[in-house]
C-alpha cells in the first residue's frame, strides 16, 4: 500500500536462528520448515504473499544496519521481536543519539529539535501476558515541547525508557546459570494464543502509524488469560506520567493558577 501511494518500501527480516519444532504450534511455521533459517523463511512467504522483494539476514541484529539506511528522506522502523536483554539492548540503541565512543549518530535537527528518523516498536511476551510498546527518543529535553500541537506528538519515549527492565538478562541468559533443562521449559512456557495476540497488536500499530495515519497510543497491554488489556495514549497526563514530568514539559503552556495537588 506505501508503494501504491508513490513511497519507496524496504524490508528488511534479521533473524540468526533457525525453526525448531517448538515453534510449529506457536509462531505459525510448519513441519517442512524445520531446519530452515527463520528469516528466509518469512521473507519467501511474505514476499509471495504481498507481492514485493523482502531481503533476509541470518545474523543478530546489529546497530550498523540501521545507519546504513538513513538518510535524510528515509524513515526507519525498526520491529523487535526478541526474548532476550542483550538483543533488546542492540536494539534500544537505534534511538541512541551517540556512538559508544561519543560520536553523533544523528545530526539531523529541524530549527534546534530533532528531525524523527527512526522509530521502535517492541514486543514481547511472557506466558499468557504480553506488551507492545513504540518510541522514538532516549531523553526527557527531546520530549519538551512534543504535544505543544494539540493534534501532533512529535516524540515519545523509546521502549527502553518505558521499561528498563527489558533490558536485564533473565536468569537463565546468565552463563553461571545451574537451571536445567526442565527448568528452562517451564520458565519459557507460553500459550499457543500470545504470540497471535501481540503480533496482532504490532501489526495494527504499524497499520496506523504507517498507512491510516490515526495512531493515538504508544504503549498496549494484554492480559490472555483474563482476556483484557488497556493502552496508554499519547496525552500529555499519560507521556507526562510515563517520562516522570509535569504536563507543562510535554505541551510548553504554562499553568494558570494555583496548580491541583
Amino acid at each position: 500500500m506505501l508503494q501504491e501511494q508513490g513511497k519507496r518500501t524496504e524490508l528488511l527480516f534479521i533473524d540468526p536462528d533457525y525453526v525448531e519444532g517448538k515453534n510449529v504450534p506457536r509462531s505459525n511455521f510448519c513441519h517442512a520448515e524445520i531446519g530452515q533459517p527463520k528469516a528466509h523463511t518469512l521473507a519467501r512467504r511474505y514476499a509471495a504473499a504481498w507481492g514485493i522483494e523482502i531481503a533476509s539476514l541470518v545474523e543478530g541484529f546489529q546497530l550498523e544496519m540501521v545507519d546504513r539506511k538513513r538518510t535524510r528522506d528515509t524513515l526507519n522502523v525498526v520491529v523487535g521481536c526478541v526474548d532476550n536483554g542483550a538483543a533488546r539492548r542492540e536494539l534500544a540503541q537505534v534511538l541512541d543519539e551517540t556512538k559508544g565512543d561519543g560520536r553523533r549518530r544523528v545530526a539531523e535537527y529541524d530549527e534546534g529539535k530533532r528531525t524523527v528518523r527512526d522509530l521502535y516498536l517492541d514486543c514481547g511476551n511472557m506466558e499468557d501476558k504480553g506488551q507492545v510498546l513504540l518510541g522514538t527518543v532516549t531523553r526527557a529535553e527531546e520530549m519538551r515541547s512534543c504535544l505543544q500541537m494539540p493534534t501532533l506528538c512529535t516524540a515519545l519515549p523509546s521502549p527502553a525508557w518505558q521499561h528498563p527492565e527489558l533490558l536485564e538478562d533473565l536468569e537463565e541468559e546468565l552463563a553461571d546459570n545451574d537451571l536445567s533443562c526442565a527448568d528452562l521449559m517451564m520458565r519459557n512456557a507460553q500459550s499457543l494464543m500470545v504470540n497471535q495476540m501481540i503480533a496482532g497488536i504490532a501489526a495494527d500499530y504499524l497499520m496506523r502509524l504507517l498507512l491510516t495515519k490515526n495512531l493515538q497510543r504508544y504503549a498496549t497491554y494484554y492480559d490472555l488469560q483474563r482476556g483484557s488489556g488497556y493502552s496508554l495514549y499519547t496525552t500529555p497526563k499519560h507521556l507526562a506520567r510515563t517520562i516522570n514530568r509535569p504536563v507543562e514539559f510535554l505541551t510548553n503552556l504554562k499553568s494558570k493558577g494555583r496548580a491541583n495537588r
